[in-house]
Parts: structure tokens; sequence; C-alpha cells
């Protein structure tokens, strides 16, 4: 019975770009067929689903643009091969007719995730046990119960939003419509964007010390209380204003601005910029401007960002390179990069921890922009509750490489544009002060 079942599986679930989960062939014995199924699912996510019906034009997914992960057979396609027969199978499902009833859901919810270890509910959803179960708490109540109870569309939108998966391939997963998955995901996204200022906010004024002594022994340099930088986000083309999401690659993102604590926290996130416009613009936008401009920071305090921002009293930035540069005047430059690089390690765990940020295959700016609030919610969230010291020190050691990622170069802030004299004083004076010349 067991072997003829695994066999069902193999031939179901399985082809040259997944690998069988030892997890299944463990508990072969001890689990129902319903049970192994769904088991049998949880592969790496680089699956993509076929062409939807019709009736499901609104939420036109396309298939995650990302490589295959694993090697196929030596003289199979890329596009081509058994993949194709996996889609014939899934087809063949669709003709028999499919239940709109989340019952799979059900079962990995209530018979497979309580039988997973702390570890194995960490690597698949981004945190303890514990700390999803005071996310559940903390959203619930903005949450409607009816087919469905919010312990349930938390666990099938953290799945979404740390997978690549596009949504067709797992509402297929999942057994559940597209429409379905995708109103689970927005009420869930929903319900974090609007708790956002409980849990992503400026400092106090009784703050700004810690969070600068904190900066000052990690990167030795004084009066920081914040980095600030921006991320493009990989998107599809949207479906208004398609000219201004494209970036200077000439690929369609959106921007995502953040500024972060020592402690790789974000304090502040701005989205729904489009690709077009440069990091300081952005900044311009965003609410932040006007609050820093209205004298929220002491004149000893400031944040840091690259040569892509205005020079301000509250924002420091580098010098200029120029042959004139001093020696001092350079390795203010060093300290400055070296501290404001907090800011780009925060963004990278980000989209590590919720690969749905790596490309969003949506097609409402709106929608965007709730997906990508959401994600730095629950960023947060977790860092709030928990160390990420396991994901920095996997981060900085495998850099994990994606031809898709949108990194592009800062554009320099007009030097003729930095008119303010007592930014550059400030400034010259941390350059004369021995506390910027430690190594």
């Amino acid at each position: 019975m067991e072997k003829a079942l695994i066999s069902v599986l193999l031939e179901e679930f399985m082809d040259d770009s997944l690998e069988v989960d030892n997890f299944i062939l463990q508990t072969t014995s001890k689990a129902s067929l319903a049970n192994l199924s769904v088991l049998a699912c949880f592969d790496d996510g680089s699956r993509s689903a076929e062409s939807i019906p019709a009736e499901y034009d609104e939420y036109d997914d396309i298939p995650s643009p990302e490589p295959p992960r694993r090697k196929r057979r030596r003289g199979r396609g890329r596009g081509r091969g058994r993949g194709a027969s996996v889609g014939r199978k899934r087809g063949r499902g669709r003709g028999r007719g499919r239940s709109f009833d989340p019952v799979p859901l059900e079962v990995l919810a209530e018979c497979v995730i309580p039988h997973y270890s702390d570890i194995d509910f960490r690597i698949q959803f981004g945190m303890s046990r514990v700390t999803f179960e005071e996310l559940c708490t903390q959203i619930a109540p903005a949450l409607a119960y009816r087919t469905i109870t919010a312990e349930k569309k938390v666990l099938l939108t953290v799945w979404i939003l740390r997978s690549r998966e596009s949504y067709g391939a797992v509402s297929e997963r999942f057994d559940v419509s597209k429409g379905f998955l995708h109103g689970i995901c927005s009420s869930v996204c929903s319900a974090l964007a609007a708790i956002q200022k409980e849990f992503i906010k400026m400092p106090e004024p009784q703050e700004f010390e810690k969070i600068a002594d904190g900066f000052y022994q990690r990167c030795q340099f004084p009066g920081v209380v914040g980095a600030i930088g921006c991320t493009h986000i990989p998107i599809r083309e949207p479906s208004k204003n398609t000219e201004w999401f494209i970036n200077k690659e000439g690929s369609f993102s959106i921007q995502l601005q953040a500024v972060c604590d020592d402690q790789l926290k974000f304090l502040h996130v701005h989205t729904g910029c489009p690709g077009l416009l440069n990091n300081a613009q952005v900044f311009f936008d965003s609410p932040l401007f006007s609050q820093l401009e209205d004298n929220y920071l002491p004149s000893g305090k400031h944040l840091l960002g690259d040569c892509s921002y205005p020079l301000k009293l509250y924002l420091l930035v580098p010098f200029a390179e120029t042959a004139e540069m001093t020696k001092e005047q350079k390795k203010f430059n060093e300290n400055l990069a070296y501290t404001r690089s907090e800011v780009d390690l925060a963004m990278k765990l980000l989209k590590q921890k919720f690969k749905r940020l790596k490309f969003l295959d949506i097609k409402q700016v709106d929608d965007m922009s709730k997906v990508i609030k959401a994600a730095c919610v629950l960023y947060n969230f977790i860092l709030c509750k928990e160390t990420i010291e396991d994901d920095v020190n996997e981060i900085e050691l495998v850099e994990e490489q994606d031809e898709f990622e949108v990194d592009l170069a800062p554009e320099p802030y007009p030097v003729d544009s930095e008119t303010d004299e007592d930014a550059h004083a400030k400034r010259l004076a941390i350059v004369n002060s021995p506390l910027c010349l430690q190594d």
C-alpha cells in the first residue's frame, strides 16, 4: 500500500524541477492520502501554472518569470519536456471538475502543520510558531471568518508572500479558485497595512540617543538615527500609466523607500512611486520629507543617504568624488557608505524572507503597494518578536543570484543644488571630528 501510494504521488506531482520531500517518505505510514497529497506540494515553488480559464481574466496571471532552479535532463529544452506532461495532467484534472471548497487547505492546517517541528515551521513560514500565533491574534479582529478561519487566511497569505509561484499555481496547489485566493490575500494584506503605524514608525525623541549609540557602536559614525535608501521591485506591466513604470534598465518596477535603524528594523516605508523616478524624487514625494523639514530631528542627529539624496541638516550624504578630495573626506565617505549599507541589508532581508517581492505579477498599482506594505509590516512584526541573526548570516554568506533583480546605480543629486550652508558646516564638523576617523 505504501509503495503504491508513493508511486501515485510521484506520477501526479513530480517532474524534473522537483525533488522528493523526505518528510513524505518518513510519514507515509502515519498520514492519509490527503495529507500526503498536500505534503507533496511542498516543493521549491519553481513551477508555474498553465493559462487560467477566461472567467479569471480579471486576475489574468502570468507565470513567474524566474529561470528553472533545477537542471533538466540533457537534451530537454527549458520550456519543454516532462514539464508539458504535468500541464496536461492538470488539464485533465480541470476536465473532471474541481471543488472550490478549500478542503486541502483544511488538511494542511489541521493535519499536516501541527506535526511540523519548530525548525520546519520556521523554514516554511519564516517565523516561529509562537510568533505566527501572535500574528493571527493581532489581525484576527479585522478578518471576517465566514467559510475560513483567520488562522488559515494568515497561513495562506504568508505562504503566498514567501513563494514566487503564480497565483494560478497556488490556487491549484490548495484546490481553491483564484478569485477566492485573491480575496483572502487581499483581506490579510489590508489588515496588515492597517497596523503599519503600530509597527513601522519613526523613533520618539527619547529613543534618538539609543539608536545613535547603536549605530556608533556598529559603524563608528556619530549622530545617526536612521539610514535611508530605495529599492526597485520588479512588476508586470501595470494596467495604467505604463510608461511611468519603466526604469532606466527598460523593465517595469515600483519603488520602495525605507529608513532602518541600527537593528535593521524599518522606521519608515513609502511605496507606490513608479520606477521612472529617481531616489530624490521619491524622497520629495514621501511624507517623510515633510516630517523632516518640520524640524523633526535635532541638529545633532541625522539620517544617512547615498549620493542620490540632497544634503540637508537632517540628511547627510557623501562628498562628490573629485580629485581635490582630502584624506578626511574620503574617510568620511567610507564610513558613511558602510553605515548606510544597513538599509540595503534590511531590504535584502525583506526580499529574501518574502520572495513575492522578487516579482509582483499584479495589475493594479494600489494592490502592489498593499502587498509591499504588508510584507514590511510582517518583517518588522517578526523582528519585534525574535532575532533574525540566522537570516543575516545566511544572506551575507550566500548572495542569491537573480537575473530579474533590479539593482540600479544611484543617480547623483546635482551638486549645484546643495545650497544649505548649515548642512555643509555640519558635515565638515563631522569630517574634522576624531570620532569619524576611527577604524
